[in-house]
């Protein structure tokens, strides 16, 4: 399970979550306003006053499903031998230990919403059960309120069209316990993979010679507190509110730092990557000649368009134009005739249709009044719609050369050059720093070195082979 924000969301630059994969909201660890040079042993301690968490853990592809083991992901991890740790420590990692009191205090901030209650007891699933239940129930409320004003509003077009939702089959409670079985274990494990990473993150800030200053929090705390002012008085922005994790204001301070640190140590580790002005000029002319169509530029056509249910109110504004002017031909029938443009794609596609307007006014030379067409030959279950309209401007296909396209090729390769650096720096850490971080049976989590993957099932293993 993966816990929301807090709304609205602070909007921080994705350092760390691209390069390490950690969540921008998930805390890292030491006390706010300093990092690399904070205490390591306030880490243990302090270490869950974070925010709720967003990725599983550092590395694509870290976390597995919600069932199994209370700190791993599946029954496969729990073969594997724990490491002893000392009594009140449920791992450790670089070095740093992860406090059975951190921990429970990671937990309350994880496990929100229904699973809320199981805080307190695993065994209280009957309060769980029952709010997942309400939330179902307001969830059917507005969705039928919803269609019920799709169909007011289009009551001739969705009449046997089948676009109006069906009601659901409501869950039973033995299902909605398997739910918050299964929520309430991934919560656990979220719990310990945010302290393991925050701590992960620390030791790269470390390494990289990454602080934060009182005074930047201080200004990002007070830019928080003013937006969410903003929405204060907003019913749904409260409701919302009910179901988010609650933040002391000292864990909003540390998840602020831990942002901060995260943008700086994203920003120092892209500035080793593939810079635009480095990509050869052989590999942007091969890009080109390779991705030619991509840049091309499709003929543009600038019509009025007259819109009738009636054939013959249609046929008449076709005719009446000679006169007057298709606008105020439609006008005179109290309809009013809208400018609008269509891109043109002449290259015939096998398998590919287009509806008989498109058709029409890709055919059709400019100052021609074309029409009525029939849009019910491509909708046969909707009534039928006239259109009649006239071609003002063509734009011309274009086909950029290379020296018009090679800035933007530039940059996309450029691009790409960092994105494949930051994955493999992430992968990278998450090696180096997965063989110094222990865990308590338990709490086994992907992140930990004890963690053993799960075998693919005959399920999985028949995905991993469809093309």
């Amino acid at each position: 399970m993966s816990s929301r924000p807090p709304f609205p969301t602070l909007a921080l630059v994705p350092a760390l979550c691209c390069v390490l994969s950690v969540s921008l909201l998930a805390g890292c660890g030491g006390s706010s306003g300093s990092t690399s040079n904070g205490s390591n042993g306030a880490v243990a301690s302090t270490a869950a006053s974070s925010g709720a968490a967003g990725h599983a853990g550092l590395g694509a592809g870290s976390q597995p499903g919600p069932g199994g083991t209370a700190g791993g992901g599946s029954a496969a991890s729990a073969a594997a031998k724990p490491a002893k740790l000392p009594s009140g420590t449920v791992a450790k990692a670089d070095g740093i230990a992860v406090t059975l009191a951190a921990y429970t205090h990671q937990l309350q901030i994880s496990a929100q919403g229904p699973v809320k209650p199981l805080n307190s007891g695993a065994s209280d699933y009957p309060a769980c059960v029952a709010a997942l239940k309400s939330r179902e129930e307001r969830t059917e409320k507005l969705i039928k309120a919803q269609g019920e004003k799709f169909a007011k509003k289009s009551k001739e077009r969705v009449k046997g069209s089948g676009l109006l939702a069906q009601p659901r089959k409501p869950k039973t409670d033995a299902q909605r316990k398997r739910q918050c079985e299964q929520l309430y274990k991934a919560a656990k494990q979220q719990a310990v993979s945010n302290l393991i990473r925050r701590i992960w993150a620390q030791a790269e800030a470390k390494e990289l010679s990454v602080s934060v200053s009182q005074s930047e929090v201080a200004k990002r705390v007070k830019a928080r507190e003013a937006s969410q002012k903003a929405f204060a008085k907003n019913a749904r922005f409260r409701e919302f509110l009910a179901e988010v994790p609650r933040y002391t204001g000292n864990d909003l301070r540390e998840m602020i730092t831990d942002g901060l640190v995260e943008e700086k140590i994203g920003a120092k580790v892209r500035g080793t990557f593939v810079k635009a002005g480095s990509v050869s000029q052989e590999k942007l002319e091969k890009y080109f000649n390779e991705h030619k169509q991509a840049y091309a530029q499709r003929e543009s056509r600038s019509i009025v368009l007259a819109t009738s249910k009636s054939e013959g109110v249609a046929a008449a504004i076709a005719k009446e134009h000679v006169s007057a002017g298709l606008s105020a031909a439609a006008a005179k029938h109290g309809i009013k005739a809208m400018p609008t443009s269509v891109s043109c794609e002449h290259i015939q596609t096998k398998g590919v249709s287009h509806s008989p307007l498109y058709s029409a006014v890709c055919a059709a030379k400019t100052g021609v009044v074309s029409g009525p067409i029939n849009s019910s030959t491509s909708f046969p279950k909707t009534p039928a719609t006239y259109y009649v309209f006239e071609v003002h401007s063509i734009v011309p296909a274009l086909q950029p050369s290379f020296a018009q396209a090679k800035d933007r090729i530039k940059q996309l390769l450029a691009s790409q050059g960092q994105l494949q650096g930051i994955y493999k720096y992430n992968e990278e850490i998450r090696l180096k720093q997965r063989e110094k971080t222990e865990c308590a049976a338990g709490y086994v989590t992907p992140l930990c070195k004890e963690y053993v993957a799960p075998k693919p099932t005959s399920v999985s293993k028949a995905k991993a082979a469809t093309p």
